[in-house]
């Protein structure tokens, strides 16, 4: 059975910006009128947490699935029909952050490098432009794939098509078939817009029948099928009053909840089929935003595609060397900065050495330099100048014993890779095969390493 994928482009780009946000936005309230500071950005200041994140979830889809039609579709701001009979449909929703705006178009652009048809209409939701190709492959008999974290799609679900909805982090997905809908709510996808049109959708602004919550309105559709017969029905108490009252709102929230599936597109299915990634278009774009990791991966999906071996980092292409001081070295520039220790405990553990890795050049240090060495800690406490660490916490800790109090650490490898892949387990080794690199020496015991091994282990890390 050929299968068919269809992208919540909207839902997924949303997601992957508040899922990548810097760890300062973790306290307090957050002004998204203004830029945010320590967010993820290439050199020219363009934000780009949203693309990087959903770059990881596109390569795992795209690897995971193996389809052969693939679109996303995104919204517009432009007005739909359903505003057109209830007015404030969607009132409640606030302005996208501004770091967000630059970064829409950029996963258009994103989408179709990596192979995958982009598709928006002034006027129509993504959506109903998904349920109409949906069904449409329903019936030719495609295994439709469904991504979003929207729940008003489990409507569409059935024999042949299937949604995924995002959880924690960016691609933690819910299988969601028609077993799984029945149990979570005891209802058919069929009956999800009733559920809506009973209990309400806050994020779509639909009020619903007031006092009628989840629980009530299961029960009312597991007794009376749909909202129809439910209004024409003689229901005693005030929940029975509250419908009477509300009987021609709840027929107008059932239908603002329900997906169009008719739509007149100017394309079909067959016009949408998935022929791979353009390898040159998606190198240039990551190279022109600074996305380095998600470079290296393409690089190394290529090299597979190619039928080469896996990639791993070289030592001999390393440009690195052990230096005792900082010395004019080092540009007020960000740079990624690993902390090795031998030992999991980041209180106790012995620093065997800190790597520092910058514009292509790596160099490393002993903790007894670095402590001695009043220019590299002026930089390292200097919360101005941004630094990527592996782990932000072990990186703080470890340091913090030698009163060397490390600012301005804006990037966590090992926190980005949970929020995009919450059920990794957090090793080492899990972490850089999640994102496709793969480094010298990774079968041996640090504590066996000569000093040079260890020099070279940690600058891979750190590159």
């Amino acid at each position: 059975m050929k299968k068919m994928m269809l992208i919540d482009g909207s839902s997924l780009l949303f997601r992957s910006f508040y899922a990548l946000m810097p760890r300062s936005s973790q306290y307090g309230q957050v002004d998204y009128s203004l830029p945010i500071e320590g967010l993820m950005r290439s050199k020219d200041g363009t934000p780009t947490n949203a693309i990087f994140g959903l770059s990881s979830i596109i390569f795992k889809l795209m690897s995971d699935y193996k389809v052969d039609y693939a679109l996303a579709a995104f919204d517009t701001s432009m007005p739909t029909k359903r505003h057109e009979v209830f007015e404030e449909y969607k009132g409640t929703r606030k302005k996208p952050p501004i770091d967000l705006i630059p970064q829409f178009a950029l996963s258009r652009e994103l989408f179709s490098d990596f192979g995958i048809t982009v598709y928006e209409e002034a006027g129509v939701e993504a959506d109903d432009i998904i349920g109409t190709l949906a069904k449409e492959g329903s019936k030719l008999g495609l295994e439709v794939i469904i991504i979003s974290g929207d729940k008003d799609l489990l409507q569409l679900v059935d024999d042949n098509i299937t949604v995924y909805l995002t959880r924690k982090g960016v691609s933690d997905l819910e299988k969601m078939d028609e077993k799984a809908i029945f149990e979570k709510y005891e209802l058919s996808p069929t009956q999800i817009p009733d559920l809506k049109g009973l209990m309400g959708d806050p994020s779509d602004n639909i009020p619903g029948v007031r006092g009628v919550g989840e629980k009530t309105a299961i029960k009312l559709l597991k007794e009376f099928n749909n909202v129809e017969t439910i209004v024409k029905s003689e229901i005693k108490g005030k929940i029975g009053e509250k419908i009477k009252e509300e009987a021609d709102n709840v027929i107008l929230y059932k239908k603002l909840a329900t997906i169009i599936c008719d739509l007149p597109l100017p394309f079909g299915v067959e016009n949408i089929c998935y022929n791979g990634i353009n390898y040159n278009n998606l190198a240039r774009f990551f190279r022109k935003y600074d996305l380095n990791m998600h470079l290296r991966r393409l690089n190394q999906l290529e090299t597979l595609i190619s039928d080469e071996n896996n990639h791993v980092v070289d030592p001999d292409s390393l440009n690195w060397e052990v230096i005792d001081s900082i010395e004019n070295k080092l540009k007020n520039e960000p740079f990624s900065i690993v902390v090795e220790q031998l030992g999991k405990n980041y209180f106790t553990s012995k620093i065997k050495a800190i790597g520092i890795y910058q514009n292509n050049k790596g160099y490393l240090m002993s903790i007894d330099d670095v402590i001695n060495d009043k220019k590299l800690i002026k930089i390292l406490e200097d919360e101005k100048i941004e630094k990527y660490a592996l782990d932000v916490k072990q990186t703080i800790n470890a340091l913090n014993k030698f009163n060397i109090k490390i600012k301005g650490l804006t990037f966590d490898l090992y926190l980005a890779t949970y929020l995009l892949e919450p059920s990794l387990d957090e090793s080492e080794r899990s972490v850089f095969n999640y994102h496709s690199i793969e480094l010298p020496f990774k079968e041996v015991a640090l504590k066996n390493f000569d000093d040079n091994q260890i020099n070279e282990y940690v600058i891979s890390k750190a590159k």
